[in-house]
């Protein structure tokens, strides 16, 4: 499959890709996994620079495949490896202002309440999404956060306070951020 798109005549690459386009338009699924797959490892080596994280950077590329095949009809000309990685690149760019938001909001939560935030109408809204994600989490999963962003303890001070290991406080982590991203999206 991989060599589909190595062929050395840019215009026999080009209309391969344009007989495959055809084929998976018409809803030939193996044509889209021979028109995707080459592109998929391309993807994910982009993305994941800016995700700094494999498993992220593989769950945009599956979105992203997903989002492509559902939005096929939406394409109209040049490259489709280009609109393709445009698809990648701008859920890698939500996920990185996501996770931006995210931090920035766990980071004023973390706040005594006498500071102010900057807009507190956005705060204010922001604050009470994040309370209600927090509050859906296991109890665990609060403990951590508790403990990691309004204690401000490391890892490793966690983990040798509830007898485990800094892995799996970090894992703990890793979901319960990425719930509450999800929540608050």
């Amino acid at each position: 499959m991989r060599a589909a798109f190595q062929i050395s005549d840019p215009s026999a690459a080009a209309a391969r890709e344009s007989s495959l386009l055809a084929r998976a338009r018409a809803g030939e699924d193996s044509a889209f996994c021979d028109l995707i797959t080459p592109c998929m490892h391309r993807l994910r080596s982009l993305v994941r620079p800016m995700t700094r994280d494999l498993a992220e950077a593989e769950d945009i590329v599956q979105e992203a495949v997903l989002r492509a095949w559902r939005h096929l009809d939406r394409f109209r000309e040049g490259r489709f490896t280009t609109w393709f990685f445009r698809i990648g690149i701008n859920q890698a760019i939500s996920g990185v202002r996501r996770r931006a938001r995210l931090q920035r909001l766990l980071t004023d939560l973390a706040r005594p309440s006498d500071e102010a935030v900057a807009d507190p109408l956005i705060a204010d809204e922001d604050h009470r999404r994040l309370r209600i994600a927090v509050s859906a989490l296991p109890e665990r999963s609060r403990g951590v956060l508790e403990l990691r962003y309004r204690q401000g303890l490391e890892v490793k001070e966690i983990a040798a306070r509830l007898g485990t290991t800094p892995n799996a406080i970090s894992l703990l982590l890793f979901k319960a951020r990425r719930r509450l991203r999800a929540s608050i999206a």
